[in-house]
């Protein structure tokens, strides 16, 4: 019996919360969750269509899955990947299990074959639902995981779940959109300041570069085919080791990095910083992950404060209080210091962590630590 789906209060929470999501790609998660209870599905993930890694949006019921499908090398071995590359690589639409296999070949997967037996068996997972879009030209699709229990998806399910292909379409070209206004914003924000600062695809590729960058590249630091090039052999390695980082942490993990320092023959040392891009920016649809500044010897030392200002939107007393916070003292002690009223501080805190995407007072002294 096909199930009712996408009823219609549950969509309308849908809607917002996709709207949600084009502005701060941290709410696709809970969109995903949205989708799976209409969907009757146990988890998600939002994934570009041939990629596989694990930097990607997932509710966190399939958290366990994920991480498993990748530490385990799960993903080099999905025949749903082979059978969708042969039967089913359009750019839009959706498709389900029947779609990929035929009785006889699903009955055969689901006796012998490792995958459906010893990953998704053994997680209690057995049933896919896939939805299609295109972001910037590219194919995404979002794929629901549903248990034993809950059942394979049928055609007229398929359906429904094709319904919202244009969609996602819709959101995601939107969210690449205000992400990378907002990228820009950041990059010239520190152009201003005289910062050299350019921003960097989760697969290492430079996206964009800031006015101030551009005018002190050199032979030994420079920007190629859209990859940062360094003369400097030590530093090549650690940025490659880097770039490997990048592709492996999940969305979600904060990134935690030393600066990268870069010899220069003749010339100062520099040292690459890593920082978080802006929220509005972390789309997975523009894949911004980092932005990695550089100061020019020349330019005039910049403090904390003005950097939080520059980056991140915050307001002088935000930025302030971050700046305090991050010595380690308690929020109380801060507080009496600046001479604000306590309940002042929590909700400028509370402030802080929405702009800067921190979530504890650890990671702001991580984030701020690394502004030098």
């Amino acid at each position: 019996m096909t199930r009712r789906l996408f009823d219609d209060t549950e969509l309308t929470k849908l809607r917002v919360q996709l709207g949600e999501a084009a502005v701060d790609g941290s709410r696709w998660r809970s969109s995903l969750e949205q989708l799976c209870r209409l969907a009757g599905a146990e988890g998600a993930s939002l994934r570009q269509s041939g990629v596989r890694t694990p930097d990607v949006p997932y509710t966190p019921s399939v958290e366990h899955l994920t991480n498993i499908y990748f530490r385990e090398g799960w993903h080099l071995r999905d025949p749903r990947v082979s059978a969708f590359a042969k039967k089913h690589a359009k750019r839009s639409g959706a498709f389900v299990d029947g779609d990929l296999f035929t009785t006889e070949e699903f009955k055969s997967l689901l006796q012998c074959d490792p995958y459906y037996n010893d990953f998704l068996g053994a997680n209690s997972f057995r049933w896919g639902g896939w939805i299609q879009f295109v972001a910037q030209g590219e194919p995404w699709m979002v794929a629901l995981q549903r248990t034993q229990a809950q059942g394979a998806f049928d055609a007229g399910e398929r359906d429904r779940l094709q319904s919202f292909s244009a969609a996602l379409s819709e959101v995601a070209n939107l969210s690449s959109a205000v992400g990378h206004a907002v990228l820009t914003g950041a990059l010239d924000a520190l152009s201003l300041v005289q910062w050299p600062a350019l921003a960097l695809h989760r697969s290492g590729c430079v996206l964009a570069t800031n006015a101030a960058a551009d005018k002190i590249f050199d032979d030994s630091v420079h920007v190629s085919h859209r990859r940062l090039e360094v003369s400097d052999g030590k530093a090549r390695r650690k940025l490659e080791d880097f770039y490997a980082l990048l592709r492996l942490l999940p969305e979600t993990a904060p990134l935690a990095h030393e600066p990268i320092v870069v010899e220069r023959p003749g010339k100062r040392s520099w040292a690459f910083n890593v920082l978080s891009v802006p929220v509005a920016a972390r789309t997975p649809f523009l894949g911004a992950r980092v932005l990695l500044t550089f100061r020019d010897p020349a330019s005039p030392h910049l403090t904390k404060t003005a950097v939080l200002q520059s980056i991140f939107k915050l307001t002088e007393a935000e930025a302030r209080l971050a700046s305090q916070l991050a010595m380690g003292d308690r929020l109380d002690l801060v507080c009496d210091r600046l001479e604000i009223a306590k309940e002042t501080g929590r909700t400028q805190l509370k402030s802080i962590f929405t702009k800067t995407g921190v979530n504890r007072q650890a990671e702001l002294v991580l984030l701020v630590s690394r502004m030098s």
